[in-house]
This record gives structure tokens, C-alpha cells and sequence, in this order.
């Protein structure tokens, strides 16, 4: 296995070998790919300092709240002034991945969870800071929105991403 320290990102699940995968296990596959790939964007956009492209992952409801994209964007530039530099950010690998399945058995969306390892420098040692994303994508796949659910009560994540708990359960 390839230490992670050595990585810039996470590689992709493997889509090929999905014969022994009923089509919830296959969807499973697909969405992870989905999830992996937004958090390595995700990752990337953190260490370049890209707040657009970082924004583009908040859920609408919090874009909304902080007063619109612009307003986040000057809230996510300001916080930064504050935070610790980081030398690597590298999100995953998933670690749940789950739809959200009505009464009917029909899926809505898909959600995950996956962690977040942030590595920097302190007192010339090596620090890593564990965070943790709750994922959500719309049942086409094409919006991923992530949620640092670190610190956040159960009551808190259900304000933003209701559905998240078919992960968190």
C-alpha cells in the first residue's frame, strides 16, 4: 500500500469488476467514484486557495445563510487568515457510502462519509488534522455538495443534510 503522506490525491475505486454486485452495490461503486473524485477537486482547491471552486461544494442552504456565494467566499478567505498553513490536504478514501431510500424503496440522492487529512508543520514535527466531510449527491450524480461534520451535534448536520443520517446510522 502506498502511504498516504506520498499521495496528492486519492485513486478512484476500480468500476471493472462489478459482476458479484447486485445494482445497489453497483450504484455504490459509481457514486463513490463520484464522492472521490469531488473530494480530490475538493482537496486540491483547498491547498490552491481556490474559494470559488471550494464554494461550489458548500450545500445551498449554507451559501444561503452566510448571505449568498460572495459573502461565503469572503467568510471562507477570512477564516483562512486564522487556520494553520497546510503543506497537504487529502481527502478519503470513503468510508460509507448509502442512498437515501423512501418508503417505496426509491432513491432520492446519495450520501457518504469520508475523512479528511490535513498535514502541516509544527515545531519543524509532522502534524496531521483528522476532519470529517458528510457527502451528499443529487441521484444524477452531478452535484456533490460536502459538509465538515468534525464538530457538529447530530441535531446540527440534520439542519443542512437531513438525509445525511442514512450514513451516520
Amino acid at each position: 500500500p502506498i502511504a498516504a503522506k506520498s499521495l496528492d490525491s486519492i485513486p478512484l475505486p476500480n468500476l471493472k469488476d462489478t459482476a458479484r454486485l447486485d445494482e445497489t452495490g453497483k450504484d455504490s461503486l459509481k457514486f463513490a467514484v463520484r464522492f472521490q473524485t469531488a473530494a480530490n477537486k475538493m482537496a486540491k482547491a483547498e491547498m490552491s486557495k481556490n474559494y470559488a471552486l471550494l464554494a461550489s461544494f458548500a450545500p445551498e442552504n449554507i451559501i444561503k445563510r452566510m448571505g449568498g456565494r460572495e459573502a461565503y467566499i469572503n467568510r471562507m478567505q477570512k477564516l483562512d487568515e486564522n487556520r494553520p498553513a497546510y503543506d497537504k490536504v487529502i481527502a478519503g478514501p470513503i468510508k460509507t457510502v448509502a442512498p437515501a431510500v423512501d418508503d417505496e424503496g426509491f432513491s432520492s440522492a446519495w450520501y457518504c462519509l469520508i475523512p479528511v487529512r490535513s498535514y502541516r508543520k509544527v515545531d519543524g514535527k509532522d502534524v496531521v488534522d483528522l476532519s470529517w466531510l458528510g457527502g451528499q449527491a443529487d441521484i444524477s450524480g452531478k452535484g456533490i455538495y460536502f459538509l465538515n461534520v468534525t464538530n457538529l451535534s447530530k441535531e446540527q448536520i440534520m439542519q443542512v443534510m437531513p438525509d445525511l443520517r442514512f450514513v451516520l446510522e
